[in-house]
């Protein structure tokens, strides 16, 4: 698991349209509802050398008939990877979390290895 990095145009303007908020981000609060019959994790961040930053781009060039004046260059608003992002401790949303659902122990994964 790992936060989102993919960027493309106008990816900024959907996450504001669809009511994300960049800098309130979850990837890591994770409820886990099968929790490991011998209370290890059942998921792990994945360390910052195997993680890809993903970039979609559209040309429009001449032989489409454009002359590439109206490429969007893509963008992400999202924080940047690092190795800080995955180490860092989940949000918490201040909602409802499945904490009071009986016998379902959250166990979080360590943090990956330094790069």
């Amino acid at each position: 698991l790992a936060p989102w990095t993919a960027s493309y145009p106008l990816c900024g303007a959907h996450f504001a349209a669809a009511g994300l908020e960049p800098a309130r981000n979850f990837w890591n609060a994770v409820f886990d509802f099968t929790p490991h019959p011998r209370g290890l994790c059942n998921w792990s961040i994945v360390p910052f050398h195997e993680c890809e930053c993903l970039v979609l781009a559209f040309e429009h060039g001449a032989e489409e008939g454009g002359d590439g004046s109206q490429d969007v260059p893509p963008d992400n608003p999202t924080a940047l990877l690092s190795h800080e992002l995955l180490s860092v401790a989940p949000l918490r949303s201040g909602e409802h979390a499945g904490h009071a659902l009986p016998g379902l122990v959250q166990v979080a994964p360590k943090p990956p290895a330094a790069p």
